[in-house]
């Protein structure tokens, strides 16, 4: 039987004690201090605690090395696998970068948490089809600890993606795109298998030339009603949100709807929750990545310059920032003032308010009677709120007037009726797009409001983005 990469033969190899294994779900060793962010290990979930040295007997096998040529390449000559070492670092990593373009900024990598340190490394199968990385001095630093059987090959698949193929089985395991790094291509998914409870996600390195797991962290949420893209620093501080997907993009991100060159999708049912995005007629390369400064952005590679152009960047704006204003205010960037009261509310701190210090928010100036009130068109955003797909918006509209707890309502095309029963947190303004918010207001406040424009406040909602914290 012959094990190998797709159409390079390898020689079986012994086991070894430092693994990384899908079948066991221990707090990880980890080679240096981690601040406690998602553990992010490729095609792995557990690291023990020591180096085996490989047996005398096994011979050194042609495995793929840095020092040879022998990387390997999709078929359709797009991807390509190997050896690399960012920057001027001497550690060396197993990535996964596009083939024909000048520029090898690594789409994936293997060992972000273990690199080489001893060059030069290699990559190869074992007899019981397991994918082992080693040092120079034959120590396994990494290996996937799943038996696939002794007829496997590793294959690079078109769309990039890697995996270990049993040709016997004809199965597939440990696949690259349910293990993702920093980065997101094309056919990659960003969210959640509900089945599994396994979460695809993207986190930072640590810095511009380490892979190692860094500070920022970009997930699928789905603890509110509506699922939504988040931004996080450390464990829990929220840098940004998207907003919930409006049937087109997400409304927090509307610079989506101008990319021409990609199909963008989001699917939510009971087995899965997830956003992808794919090629048009498979033309352009594309990556959208979140780098190690918190932000996540979308890039396309231009030929004409042999770089990198930004399609979106997020966060970007100041009101992009997570709950810049607090609750029951509005972000507007373009107004001379930032941070608005929403009608029939007040700053809870004047004097951190009119000094530009947010955070604090606004409350109601009135508590509502939950008589005479009525609703008034306002402002962006939701979240944690309940939906009804069936209701029009005057059903809405009185069913929210009928229960004293909904302080709020939206209809929108993609999600029906919206209710909040609480603070509206991170509220947005913007130009074009979105759908109106309704507030409930007490019935003195209805015909007035608090913005000094002399307009209508016809607030989209922007992103049907309401938090609760």
């Amino acid at each position: 039987m012959s094990l190998g990469f797709e159409g390079l033969e390898f020689l079986p190899r012994l086991s070894a004690a430092l693994s990384f294994s899908l079948s066991a779900f221990r707090t990880p060793l980890l080679p240096r201090d981690y601040d406690g962010l998602h553990l992010l290990l490729p095609l792995s979930l557990s690291l023990l605690n020591s180096y085996h040295r490989r047996s005398a007997a096994a011979s050194r096998c042609p495995a793929l090395q840095p020092t040879c040529s022998s990387n390997l390449i999709s078929a359709n000559g797009k991807f390509e696998l190997g050896f690399f070492s960012p920057g001027d670092a001497s550690n060396a990593y197993i990535g996964i970068w596009y083939h024909n373009i000048t520029d090898k900024t690594a789409l994936w990598v293997l060992n972000n948490v273990a690199p080489v340190t001893i060059s030069p490394g290699y990559l190869h199968l074992t007899g019981d089809g397991n994918l082992e990385l080693c040092n120079a001095a034959d120590l396994v630093i990494w290996f996937t600890g799943t038996p696939s059987g002794n007829n496997t090959i590793v294959r690079l698949a078109d769309s990039g993606n890697l995996f270990l193929e049993d040709l016997d089985e004809n199965t597939r395991e440990l696949q690259s795109f349910d293990y993702l790094t920093d980065m997101l291509i094309p056919g990659m998914k960003l969210g959640l298998d509900k089945v599994t409870n396994h979460a695809t996600k993207l986190i930072s390195w640590l810095n511009a030339t380490d892979p190692y797991p860094g500070a920022y962290s970009c997930t699928m949420e789905t603890e509110g009603t509506l699922p939504e893209i988040f931004i996080t620093k450390g464990r829990s501080l929220r840098i940004f949100r998207s907003g919930p997907w409006n049937g087109h993009v997400f409304s927090g991100i509307p610079a989506m709807g101008n990319i021409s060159q990609l199909k963008f999708a989001f699917l939510s049912n009971e087995q899965e929750v997830y956003f992808s995005f794919d090629t048009i007629n498979n033309s352009g390369l594309f990556r959208a990545v979140m780098d190690f400064r918190g932000v996540f952005q979308l890039l396309e590679w231009s030929a004409t310059s042999s770089g990198w152009t930004s399609l979106w960047a997020v966060p970007q704006a100041q009101c992009d920032i997570y709950a810049l204003c607090g609750a029951n205010a509005v972000c507007t960037e373009t107004s001379s003032v930032l941070c608005q009261c929403l009608q029939g509310f007040v700053p809870k701190s004047p004097a951190n308010w009119y000094q530009n210090h947010f955070s604090d928010g606004c409350v109601r100036q009135e508590a509502l009677s939950c008589l005479s009130d009525g609703f008034s068109v306002k402002l962006p955003d939701t979240v944690n709120a309940t939906t009804d797909s069936n209701m029009t918006l005057n059903e809405c509209s009185d069913w929210c007037l009928k229960n004293c707890s909904c302080v709020a309502y939206a209809v929108t095309a993609w999600s029906g009726c919206l209710t909040w029963p609480g603070d509206l947190m991170d509220l947005r303004k913007f130009n074009q797009g979105g759908d109106q918010l309704y507030i409930r207001l007490l019935a003195s406040n209805l015909g007035k409001h608090s913005f000094p424009s002399g307009e209508p406040l016809n607030v989209k909602v922007f992103s049907v983005l309401l938090s609760f914290l």
